[in-house]
C-alpha cells in the first residue's frame, strides 16, 4: 500500500503565512504570490514599520545620536540578513559583529541619511541603490548614544560590488532567516551590564550578540513575527546616559 508523506512547512513558509494573514487584502489581491523578500513582502515589512509604536528617545535626553542599517537581501532565492565583522584594528568593539552604521554627522540631513552614508563608507556601495523600508526602534548603547535601527533592502545585484573598508570592516557575512531562528543556533545568556540578552550562533559564522543581537531579535520577533522566544525579563533596555 502506498502512503503519501506530507511535507512539513518550513520556518520561511510560516513567516510568509503570518505576513499574509496580518494584512487585509482585497479580494482582487488574495491570489497574489509572495516571494521571500519580493515586492509584496517588502511592502508588508514597510507597512509594519510605519504602524509600529516606535521606541524613541528625545534629543534632549540623549544628544549623541547614531544609526545602523539592517540590510535584508536575497541569496539563491532565499531571504538573508547581512552582517559586518568589525576590524580588529578598531579601538572599540574590535572583532565583533555589527550592522553598518555610525555616529550622526552635522551634514547628515536626518538619521536615515546617517545610516546610508555610513553604509556607503563601510561597504563601498552607492547608497542610492539601497531601498530603505523604514525606521525601527531606538536603542541606547552602553556609551549612552541613542542608536536608530534603519531597515533596508540590498538588491542581490548589488552584493558583488560590496568592497568593505579595511580600516573599519574585516569582512561581511550573511545568515538566512531559517538559520537565525533555528533553536540550535539561538539562546539567551546573562551579561554583566545588560542583563539577559539573545545570542545567535549560526554555524560557520561569528557569534551575533550585544546591541546587534538585540536589534536582530526584536526585528525577527516584532516585524517578521517569526517563532522566536521573547527576551526574558531582566534585560536592561536603557542604561544611564553617559557623562557628556
Amino acid at each position: 500500500m502506498m502512503t503519501t508523506m506530507m511535507r512539513q512547512p518550513s520556518v520561511l513558509s510560516k513567516w510568509r503565512e503570518r505576513l499574509w494573514n496580518s494584512r487585509n487584502f482585497s479580494t482582487n489581491n488574495s491570489k497574489l504570490k509572495l516571494n521571500q523578500f519580493g515586492e509584496e513582502e517588502l511592502n508588508l515589512i514597510s507597512d509594519r514599520l510605519k504602524s509600529l509604536p516606535r521606541r524613541a528617545y528625545s534629543q534632549e535626553g540623549y544628544p549623541k545620536r547614531a544609526a545602523v542599517l539592517v540590510p535584508l537581501t536575497i541569496i539563491q532565492e532565499k531571504p538573508y540578513i547581512m552582517f559586518n565583522l568589525r576590524s580588529s584594528l578598531l579601538s572599540t568593539h574590535k572583532g565583533e559583529v555589527s550592522f553598518p552604521g555610525g555616529k550622526k554627522d552635522e551634514g547628515d540631513k536626518d538619521i536615515i541619511a546617517c545610516a546610508l552614508r555610513e553604509t556607503e563608507e563601510e561597504l563601498g556601495i552607492n547608497s542610492r541603490d539601497i531601498r530603505v523600508l523604514g525606521k525601527f526602534h531606538d536603542y541606547i548603547s552602553l556609551g549612552g548614544i541613542a542608536v536608530t535601527a534603519v531597515i533596508a533592502f540590498l538588491p542581490p545585484s548589488l552584493l558583488p560590488s560590496i568592497n568593505p573598508n579595511p580600516k573599519e570592516i574585516d569582512s561581511v557575512f550573511y545568515a538566512s532567516l531559517d538559520e537565525l531562528v533555528d533553536p540550535s543556533h539561538f539562546e539567551f545568556r546573562p551579561t554583566p551590564k545588560r542583563g539577559i540578552l539573545p545570542f545567535f550562533n549560526v554555524k560557520n559564522h561569528p557569534q551575533i550578540w550585544g546591541l546587534t543581537g538585540y536589534i536582530l531579535h526584536n526585528l525577527l520577533h516584532e516585524i517578521f513575527k517569526l517563532d522566536i522566544p521573547p527576551i526574558p525579563k531582566g534585560t536592561v533596555e536603557v542604561p544611564p546616559p553617559a557623562k557628556l
